[in-house]
């Protein structure tokens, strides 16, 4: 039996057996351990995610792409037969492929069901498996923390060692990416409204604040709330020659002198996803990164309607489910 979410169009999701997803030559099916909420399930429900508002995805979808799971079936004449069996424990990448329209594929957002299932149908290629300790909590927030790595390596020629780092939003994104930043030797102090997520980070960063200032000391600025406030802040107030990242989603319009851009001479990156590389290095980093704040929560697949609610409280970091 194969449960799963239904999101069947804007603000309609439901709970329901279907069939198990059909396999092509080279995927797996994969037995979905535990499945990590992330804001942009939230967004593809409420129809605010960019693919949704202009037309390129399509309703309905199982969301999910923070995932965890067991392989159950490898696919018949499929080349991965040597290098997965039946039993392996293995994550899985989101970006499947990054084509325009209808060519682009992402786990659970674009046009590919996602992890909200019993049972989820994936490429080999996108698998990476696990060793057998491997704690599968851990191993499905490999995604999101795949994310910063990749982002901070698209940023890597511009940081030298020790760089000053202020991050905006110390939400699930800003909280890995002020971990490792940290971790990396860097100097990072975190900006956040919500005093008790900069508490989880009091003991690893060099300093924490709720308010958004001293923003022209810093070589590199992660923006990680995805909101035009913050966004507007960080233009007008980054220092000569900086480097900004953009992790947030989703950017509003807004008005910005692009002569300042270019006189000031400051670098403007915008970084989504990852690639297998940045899975494998996911993996690695998980254990030394303090994940306890991420993986404490855990409701059952069904309850999934409550387990968005307390996500929107901001009282949670992160809550998994578990088919």
């Amino acid at each position: 039996m194969n449960e799963a979410v239904i999101i069947a169009g804007v603000g309609s999701a439901k709970f329901r057996q279907v069939p198990i997803p059909e396999m092509r030559p080279g995927d797996i099916l994969v037995k979905v351990e535990y499945v990590g909420i992330c804001r942009t399930d939230l967004e593809v429900y409420e129809g605010t995610l960019g693919y949704y508002k202009e037309g390129i995805a399509k309703y309905p979808i199982t969301p999910g792409h923070e995932f965890s799971g067991t392989i159950i079936r490898v696919g018949a004449n499929n080349k991965f037969r040597e290098r997965f069996s039946v039993g392996d424990k293995v994550i899985g990448e989101c970006i499947l492929s990054r084509g325009e329209g209808s060519n682009r594929k992402e786990v659970g957002v674009v046009n590919h069901n996602g992890a909200y299932s019993s049972y989820l149908v994936i490429p080999g290629t996108a698998i990476h498996q696990l060793d057998t300790n491997y704690d599968l909590r851990l191993a499905a927030l490999a995604e999101p923390v795949a994310v910063v790595l990749r982002a901070i390596r698209r940023v890597h020629n511009r940081l030298a060692n020790g760089s000053s780092v202020g991050v905006v939003g110390a939400g699930p994104i800003g909280n890995f990416c002020a971990q490792i930043l940290s971790l990396e030797g860097h100097e990072v102090t975190v900006f956040d409204k919500n005093s008790e997520r900069l508490k989880l980070l009091n003991d690893i960063v060099y300093h924490a604040a709720t308010v958004i200032e001293g923003l022209n000391k810093f070589n590199l600025i992660v923006e990680a709330t995805g909101t035009a406030e913050a966004l507007n802040i960080v233009l007008q107030n980054s220092k000569v020659d900086s480097t900004i990242l953009l992790l947030g989603f989703p950017y509003a319009n807004i008005n910005y002198n692009f002569e300042e851009l270019v006189g000031l001479e400051k670098v403007i990156v915008g970084s989504v996803g990852a690639e297998s590389e940045d899975f494998r290095a996911a993996l690695k980093i998980l254990p030394k990164l303090n994940m306890v704040p991420f993986t404490n929560t855990i409701l059952p697949l069904n309850e999934f309607e409550t387990a968005w609610k307390l996500l929107k409280t901001g009282k949670h970091m992160k809550i998994l489910l578990k088919p």
